[in-house]
């Protein structure tokens, strides 16, 4: 019956902790607002374009768009391989 038990659990999807959805929440915010700063950036770029002017970028508020990308992407990785060790544990 166990076995019936982890099919199910299985199919449900992956198991976070409190802790790891909370994480996982602010990690969706940051991910969310360096994504609405780039979308911004973008389109400002693209009205610059449309009427003749020249495109400026800021070299540093995309490198530091980067790093929150990049930071986040590994804080998602941690939290998805606590999951998995839970479940290679036998839960």
């Amino acid at each position: 019956m166990a076995a019936v038990a982890d099919c199910g659990q299985a199919r449900k999807g992956a198991q976070y902790s409190g802790q790891e959805q909370v994480a996982l929440g602010r990690l969706a915010a940051e991910v969310s607002r360096v994504g609405v700063n780039l979308n911004q950036a973008v389109r400002l770029a693209h009205e610059a374009r449309k009427m003749g002017k020249p495109i400026s970028l800021d070299v540093a508020t995309i490198e530091a768009a980067k790093a929150a990308v990049t930071n986040a992407y590994a804080r998602v990785l941690e939290v998805a391989k606590g999951n998995v060790r839970y479940w290679e544990d036998g839960h």
